[in-house]
């Protein structure tokens, strides 16, 4: 009997056995393998710090854009509360409104300045 004069029954079985024997060998490759390159240098156990090793940094320092965040969540604070509570009401198509409404704004902003 040849594989082209198969039941489709036998031939669906077939072809299952075929991918779970090929499933089973491809995962007992990389439980093999895997076991090999598990923790054989020092390398995996120290953090990734931009290709520098952790003893190049001597201290933690903060960058510009958290401190500007910092700054800009202080002082919008009580902004940030109005627009949340008062204006927001949850409804998507609101902000595309918005959004629209603010880009033809500032469409008509840009044709009057350069049209001068």
């Amino acid at each position: 009997m040849s594989p082209l004069n198969l039941d489709p029954w036998t031939a669906t079985l077939f072809l299952s056995g075929v991918l779970v024997f090929s499933t089973l060998v491809m995962y007992l490759i990389y439980i093999t393998l895997s076991r090999k390159t598990s923790q054989t240098s020092s390398e995996y156990s120290e953090p990734y710090i931009g290709g520098e090793s952790a003893s190049a940094i001597k201290s933690v320092d903060v960058s510009v854009r958290n401190l500007f965040w910092g700054v800009v969540r202080g002082a919008g604070r009580r902004l940030y509360t109005f627009l949340r509570d008062q204006m927001h009401n949850g409804v998507l198509n609101d902000w595309g409104v918005y959004m629209v409404s603010y880009i033809g704004l500032l469409t008509l902003i840009a044709l009057i300045y350069f049209m001068r």
